[in-house]
């Protein structure tokens, strides 16, 4: 979908609450804290900014922040009895609801010290998959080709591309069209136009990508019990670059 001015207006307006949130938050991460009171200060700050959590309720889910510790991937759901430790790997993903558009945007921090080198070099490989994905989106590049930058760049460390979750378009829906791959694919999907709008969200794992839901319905994990990374950033496609809304 291709947006009008007004509405990049709006999703832009998104974006500076999610990427407020996410600011804050990092401010809080350290040993002791709960997810509880993370996802508290969250929700504090979306609605003294007039919007609304844009996960809280979407498909039944009850939190406004997913938080995903260690070998959670995505979806980890907050609570009051679960604590930060020192050394663990969080990543946190934000949603906003505003004048009848969505913002969205992951990001991965560890906790105080690293507990090995691995996690930090998996966090590191996160971030730049995304970045390299960004600085080659624009117009009449490929989603494909942005799967293919990600995945071939996570590779190079030893990296995984977890491949059943994926970017995703965004506007008045949470998810909608096109479909944003993090790897490589037989499909190159679309050809990016300007005024689309796109989050790009690559996950990385160590040794093996295969993952499942917890009993929760919602948590989804490594089934290898090795640490994840999560990095997302909602951009708006422009002729010759992308602009990034959330940060």
């Amino acid at each position: 979908m291709v947006h009008t001015a007004s509405s990049l207006d709006c999703l832009r307006e998104n974006g500076r609450i999610v990427a407020k949130v996410h600011r804050e938050l990092k401010k809080l991460i350290k040993p002791g804290i709960s997810t509880m009171f993370l996802e508290d200060t969250a929700k504090e700050i979306i609605y003294g900014e007039r919007a609304v959590p844009g996960f809280l309720g979407y498909k039944g889910y009850g939190y406004a922040t997913c938080i995903s510790l260690n070998e959670e991937i995505v979806h980890g759901a907050p609570s009051h009895t679960r604590f930060l430790e020192e050394g663990d790997l969080i990543s946190i993903d934000v949603g906003t609801y505003l004048d009848g558009f969505f913002g969205d945007a992951a990001r991965s921090w560890i906790v105080g010290q690293p507990k090995n080198e691995e996690d930090v070099t998996l966090l590191r490989a996160t971030r730049e998959c995304l970045n390299r994905a960004i600085q080659r989106a624009k117009s009449g590049i490929t989603v494909g080709t942005l799967g293919e930058v990600i995945e071939r760049h996570a590779t190079k460390f030893g990296f995984y591309v977890v491949k059943n979750y994926i970017g995703h378009g965004i506007g008045r829906s949470l998810h909608m069209f096109p479909a944003v791959y993090n790897y490589k694919s037989d499909d190159e999907g679309i050809i990016l136009k300007e005024g689309m709008v796109i989050a790009i969200e690559p996950m990385l794992v160590l040794d093996c990508a295969d993952n499942y839901v917890l009993d929760n319905g919602w948590t989804v994990v490594t089934a290898n019990g090795k640490n994840s990374a999560h990095e997302e950033h909602t951009v708006v496609i422009h002729k010759d670059y992308a602009e990034i809304i959330t940060c």
